[in-house]
């Protein structure tokens, strides 16, 4: 696939992949707020059975990233994630991002 829609141009996305390992060998993937935006913008029919996955992803990259929560990041966790109580805890660590994303 050339051109995701409603997504950045394929060099803006690369600009911002993510280099994972798998087996001894590096892939370049989207980075994880693009990897959310083409999930929503590609699959709106399938968006209700990647909700859990988003979810998990979401979670999984605060867990990563928490201790470098930077403004950019602090938005993309309170903007993807569908989980109420993970929603909750965010909007008050950081109450400034969620006056933004709100």
């Amino acid at each position: 696939m050339s051109c995701l829609r409603g997504m950045a141009s394929f060099v803006e996305l690369w600009k911002r992949r993510t280099t994972v390992e798998v087996d001894g060998l590096e892939l370049e993937v989207l980075s994880l707020p693009d990897l959310a935006a083409a999930k929503r913008t590609q699959r709106e029919k399938q968006l209700e059975k990647d909700w859990l996955m988003t979810n998990r992803l979401v979670e999984a990259h605060h867990t990563a990233h928490q201790k470098e929560a930077t403004s950019e990041r602090q938005r993309f966790w309170l903007r993807e994630s569908f989980q109420a109580e993970f929603l909750e805890l965010r909007a008050r660590d950081f109450p400034e991002a969620m006056q933004v994303v709100a």
